[in-house]
């Protein structure tokens, strides 16, 4: 996840137009504005690396149905003697059928949906926190430093436990990914 000045002040003026109150105390809105800067550096980094992975799948998808559809049509048009060799049909389905293990052992489409998944679980976190600390903002008129800090702690630890939760699915994912692997090439072999 990037972390530089430039990105960090480009994020605080996002949110601080994101609806954090005119009368807010100065030293809250931009303690305020540097969680939610951090909350949206976060979601901004899986949002741009689920692009791949979301091209990626779509190619595999339609690459492995279109294989597919070919190899069972490929016996039919060669009985309407159309030229076609028959045993076309094998390798056609066999092409087909390993996009789709691919795509299984390598997890594109998982990580696709457990990047956007991740994303849109900061966002809510984000959103949570900002609408917390506007209501402690106008309710007491002030946030006292002690319940500001517990805040801001507890929303930062969300926020990397969403990022730990991803990462561990994906160490999952990746592991189960290779047993596959592994026992259908040993169920090749033996």
């Amino acid at each position: 996840m990037p972390s530089s000045k430039n990105d960090r002040r480009v994020s605080a003026e996002v949110y601080n137009d994101f609806s954090l109150p005119p009368g807010m105390d100065e030293a809250l809105k931009v303690i305020a504005i540097d969680r939610l800067s951090f909350a949206l550096r976060g979601s901004d980094w899986y949002r741009r690396k689920k692009r791949r992975l979301q091209w990626a799948s779509k190619i595999l998808r339609i690459g492995s149905i279109s294989l597919i559809t070919s190899g069972g049509v490929a016996p039919l048009l060669a009985k309407a003697e159309l030229g076609i060799d028959p045993y076309i049909g094998y390798i056609l389905l066999a092409l087909g059928g390993s996009l789709l293990l691919g795509d299984r052992v390598f997890g594109v489409s998982a990580g696709w949906a457990r990047f956007m998944k991740t994303a849109m679980s900061i966002e809510a976190l984000a959103e949570s926190f900002r609408v917390r600390i506007i209501g402690m903002n106008y309710e007491n008129g002030s946030v006292p430093m002690p319940d500001l800090s517990k805040l801001c702690l507890d929303f930062t630890q969300s926020i990397s436990n969403e990022m730990r939760s991803e990462t561990d699915s994906w160490i999952s994912e990746f592991n189960n990914g290779q047993d596959e692997l592994r026992n259908l090439t040993k169920t090749r072999s033996g």
